[in-house]
């Protein structure tokens, strides 16, 4: 058997660690791999697919196209970069490399359900359906078919033939277990999640539930409970007061930075999105890097201290090393722009860090309900985004609760500016909350900030079909709907209620 060339195995390993969910640990290998390999194509593709899987769009779309320069008419390139456009928010240009896909790929039936994707998602329902009639009715497309035409009736209001729809592939996904095209496991799981989300909309409340159970089941993630609250702890028990003011801090001049920190579901899309129409922001989504940079803190301080006591050996010019490479992170959509948000939703244990490297930054503090939130987590694909936490409404609850004591925590210790902002608040009262808003960035009003649902960026997440409608209220209190399954929940957020 031929030998594994250092790349193969670089990427293999890098493969293994995106089927396990650890983005961060994967993207540091392809980084320190490009390093020492800069024009290899390989992989800069495999650090997109990585930033892709990590929900860091905007960064996998720059990747591609850096690949693209390189080779432009390479169809898969075309395809990885298209998707990550779209799923950034830049849909011209997601739509721009799709038509250029269906012409480098020969109006393959892959190149249609793209072009199908992107419209389903941008709501562009009528295309959606003129796309996806391009696709062969095949057991080969059959999953792609129900996933996507199955959205397009729940848009379409045909919301009887959308279960009927993923029913009938369900059934079909039985039989075809062991067979030439066998079910994918990932879109199966999908399938489930997208069943409670219509019977949630006709108000078959115990279906949805039973639905999204039986996604999180066959899902079987795996999470520690403990010791993700042992390590949000140990941060606070590091990071007081006293000893933050007594660490370096960052001299570089970088006031761009606004950290949205709130749970997965929380509103934080729907706050990029009003702040999007803002013509001085650019938006970042979930950014990844800053969890890059505290995972390699250690080696940079060459401390002998494991995060977060390896902060203590962290001199001036490491803040300031810290401080660059977000800023090069940033600058390819900051030009021109007063503040960049990132809304990653690991920031709950980062921000005394980030308050040392990033002094000039602020902080937006984003709460929402805790059982409309937990609720929403629960009956919502987060299993393939790297929240395995969301496996029971029990660890939801307790996750819920540590996030809370760490933003609670962070209010009162660090010293850049904090701002308390409630989705149910903004939801009601839109106008005050986003002048609010807008003052505490020191920014001018924007009436367009109103809009935000006519932004030509769509939303980068699964909040997509939400955000990009007029502000409504019907999800808050949606949890009086499932009252009778949340007993455990509503014990453990008690204290929040």
């Amino acid at each position: 058997m031929a030998q594994l060339s250092s790349v193969e195995r670089v990427v293999r390993n890098i493969r293994d660690l995106l089927q396990r969910k650890l983005f961060v640990l994967a993207r540091e290998q392809a980084l320190d791999a490009l390093a020492e390999s800069p024009n290899n194509l390989d992989l800069r593709v495999i650090l997109a697919q990585v930033c892709y899987d990590g929900q860091d769009y905007l960064t996998a779309a720059n990747t591609m196209e850096q690949a693209l320069t390189i080779a432009p008419e390479e169809p898969e390139f075309i395809r990885m970069a298209s998707l990550a456009w779209a799923q950034a928010g830049i849909v011209d240009r997601g739509l721009e490399l799709a038509d250029k896909y269906k012409v480098v790929s020969g109006t393959s039936p892959q190149a249609w359900q793209l072009l199908g994707n992107i419209y389903e998602k941008t709501g562009r329902v009528e295309d959606a359906w003129e796309a996806m009639g391009h696709v062969p009715r095949t057991d080969a497309y059959m999953e792609i078919l129900t996933l996507i035409e199955a959205r397009l009736l729940y848009a379409d209001k045909e919301y009887g033939k959308s279960i009927d729809m993923i029913r009938d592939y369900h059934a079909w996904a039985e039989k075809a277990r062991g067979s030439a095209h066998p079910p994918d496991d990932d879109f199966y799981i999908d399938s489930w999640f997208q069943l409670a989300k219509v019977h949630n909309k006709v108000g078959e409340y115990d279906e949805a539930w039973a639905a999204a159970s039986h996604a999180h089941d066959i899902a079987d993630q795996t999470w520690d409970q403990d010791r993700f609250d042992n390590d949000m702890a140990s941060i606070r028990e590091f990071f007081t007061a006293e000893t933050l003011a007594s660490l370096a801090h960052a001299t570089d001049p970088f006031e761009q930075p606004v950290f949205v920190v709130g749970n997965a579901r929380s509103g934080t899309s729907l706050l990029e999105q009003i702040l999007s129409m803002h013509p001085d922001v650019g938006n970042g989504g979930e950014m990844m890097v800053t969890l890059g940079i505290q995972r390699r803190l250690q080696t940079m301080t060459d401390s002998f201290h494991t995060w977060p006591d390896c902060v203590v050996d962290m001199r001036v010019e490491d803040a300031n090393a810290c401080s660059r490479e977000y800023r090069d992170a940033t600058q390819w959509f900051s030009v021109g722009k007063k503040r960049v948000t990132n809304k990653s939703i690991g920031l709950q244990a980062q921000v005394g860090f980030l308050s040392l490297m990033l002094p000039q930054s602020r902080v937006i503090m984003l709460h929402r309900h805790p059982l409309d939130n937990c609720l929403s987590c629960f009956t919502t694909n987060l299993v393939h985004s790297g929240h395995p936490y969301t496996r029971s409404i029990e660890s939801l609850g307790r996750t819920w609760v540590t996030r809370r004591i760490m933003q609670d925590y962070w209010t009162d210790v660090v010293e850049t500016p904090v701002m308390q902002l409630h989705y149910d608040r903004l939801v009601v009262d839109q106008e005050n909350e986003t002048r609010r808003l807008l003052e505490f960035l020191d920014l001018p009003w924007e009436d367009e900030c109103m809009e935000f649902h006519k932004s030509t960026r769509v939303a980068a997440t699964i909040s997509y079909d939400q955000v990009n409608q007029k502000m409504y209220t019907s999800s808050s209190g949606r949890w009086k709907n499932y009252e009778k399954h949340l007993g455990p929940l509503i014990d453990i957020v008690a204290d929040y209620l």
